[in-house]
């Protein structure tokens, strides 16, 4: 089973979670545990809320929902929104 199985569709995961400095590293050690690299990344605190905003490329849709099952447990994250989107191919 090839958790790569579409290259070219990119998958976006944001975050809402309470203001705590462990949240951020507890997100990329779930994408380095699967040898995956995010291809965007924005982290933003805003008021008491830190959101995170991350896509990947190329995983299939049963990784994304277990993806987005495990950062749910991550201890400060409250919510998690996935969504997919077609590469956009760059102008020369």
């Amino acid at each position: 089973m090839s958790s790569l199985s579409d290259s070219s569709s990119r998958t976006a995961f944001h975050l809402r979670a309470v203001v705590a400095p462990d949240v951020m590293a507890r997100c990329l050690a779930l994408l380095t545990k699967r040898n995956l690299m995010p291809v965007y990344w924005h982290a933003e605190v805003v008021g008491d809320v830190f959101e995170i905003i991350f896509e990947v490329e190329g995983i299939d849709a049963p990784l994304e929902a277990y993806m987005a099952e495990c950062l749910r447990q991550i201890v400060n994250v409250e919510t998690v929104v996935t969504s997919r989107a077609a590469v956009r191919q760059r102008q020369a």
